[in-house]
């Protein structure tokens, strides 16, 4: 295609489970390959499974086609995304510390409740930093 970049994922490389991509390629490797969709922005969708990798020819599509779904039946979207690998904290990763929330809260101790009324984080009122003080 003309030195264009293209994605295979993992479920379009055969038509069973892969658990592990390197059980079926290695970096390098050649494979066949169809083209299943080039979206709006030039991204090339490609699939393993629907070609014979042995002769290039093009196999029956035996998987029924998947519904694409909207994002409107699933209802509104939780502010600061909650849950998934992260526990919505965006892309970084798990917490270092091992906890979600409310446990393995570090050398922080337990969290405090907040006071009605003020904002002082429940410590000693007389404990405010000297840039306040003036």
């Amino acid at each position: 295609m003309g030195g264009k970049d293209g994605l295979v994922h993992v479920s379009e490389m055969r038509n069973e489970r892969v658990e592990k991509v390197t059980d079926v390629v290695s970096e390098g490797m050649d494979v066949k390959v169809k083209v299943l969709e080039i979206d709006p922005r030039g991204k090339v969708r490609l699939s393993m499974r629907v070609v014979d990798q042995e002769t290039g020819e093009e196999l029956e599509d035996t998987r029924p086609p998947r519904e694409k779904s909207e994002r409107s039946d699933r209802g509104p979207r939780r502010e600061g995304g909650g849950g998934g690998r992260g526990e919505g904290r965006g892309d970084r990763g798990p917490r270092r510390d091992g906890g979600g929330r409310g446990e393995g809260r570090g050398d922080r101790g337990p969290r405090q409740e907040r006071s009605e009324g003020g904002n002082n984080g429940g410590g000693d009122p007389d404990h405010v930093p000297a840039f306040l003080k003036d």
